[in-house]
């Protein structure tokens, strides 16, 4: 009886039954969790098995380097032009990923600043209301770099659509 416990014991805590994966996030972290449906719907296309994640590591250039010239084709001009268009994606999508991390890491920053801006609006202390006034100063400015930098994400993504 104990031996048929600990097998069925065994058999229930088996490692082939759990799986591990591995996301990350728009800063570069990695996440683990057993259960993929809890990761974010922006980030699961970065979503790996854990066995799955050295090949994924092996490719130089990301997860669109997957995307190839059609080798089927025979004419020097039409692959020379299919090269140039995947080149122009590629850069495309290096910059749309480039500029969803820094809008990232301005947002963060975005927070922190507004926090601090609430913080010596209250008052209380001596040059707090200076400290609120330089604090919403660079919140502007935080504000209007963010904008701009939505905007250029938008048009690289739109540029992306129009390639595609």
């Amino acid at each position: 009886m104990r031996a048929w416990f600990v097998l069925m014991l065994l058999a229930v805590s088996s490692p082939a039954l759990a799986q591990a994966w591995v996301w990350r996030d728009e800063v570069g972290a990695e996440h683990w969790t057993d259960d993929p449906t809890t990761v974010p719907e922006a980030h699961r296309h970065s979503l790996r098995r854990l066995g799955e994640e050295e090949q994924a590591d092996e490719d130089e250039g990301g997860w669109y380097s997957g995307i190839s010239v059609d080798d089927t084709e025979t004419d020097p001009r039409a692959i020379l032009q299919a090269q140039i268009e995947l080149q122009r994606r590629q850069a495309l999508l290096r910059s749309i990923e480039a500029l969803q991390v820094e809008v990232a890491a301005l947002e963060r920053e975005r927070i922190g600043l507004d926090n601090e801006h609430r913080r010596y609006k209250v008052g209380g202390r001596i040059g707090a209301a200076d400290r609120a006034v330089a604090a919403r100063a660079k919140l502007d400015a935080l504000d209007r770099e963010l904008a701009e930098k939505r905007a250029a994400l938008a048009r690289a993504e739109a540029g992306l659509a129009v390639l595609e």
